[in-house]
C-alpha cells in the first residue's frame, strides 16, 4: 500500500477512535454511532476501491482503445510528426 493510501486510511482510522471516545457520552452516543457507521463505511469502499485498482493495473493487456492522430495544421512537419507519433504508439502496445 502505497503513503496516499495508508494515510486515507490512517486519518479514518483516527477518526473513528475520536467518535468511539464519544460513545460513552450518552448525549453523543447516537450520533457518535452514526459517525462511526459512515466512516466505516467510506472505509470499506476506499479498501474496495484501492483493491479494485491494483487488479485492473495487473491486466492490462485486456483493455482496448481508439487512439486517432493526425496532423492537422502545420503542412508536411505536421503530418510527418504525427506519423512519427502513431508508429511510436503502435510499436508500444
Amino acid at each position: 500500500m502505497d503513503d496516499y493510501r495508508k494515510s486515507l486510511i490512517d486519518n479514518l482510522d483516527k477518526k473513528i477512535e475520536e467518535a468511539r471516545l464519544l460513545l460513552t457520552d450518552p448525549d453523543f452516543a447516537d450520533l457518535a454511532q452514526k459517525e462511526i457507521d459512515e466512516l466505516e463505511a467510506q472505509k470499506t469502499q476506499i479498501m474496495g476501491h484501492f483493491n479494485k485498482t491494483e487488479e485492473s493495473e495487473d491486466s492490462l493487456d485486456e483493455r482496448d482503445i481508439i487512439l486517432q492522430v493526425s496532423g492537422a495544421a502545420g503542412g508536411e512537419e505536421a503530418k510527418l510528426w504525427s506519423d512519427e507519433l502513431l508508429r511510436m504508439y503502435t510499436r508500444y502496445c
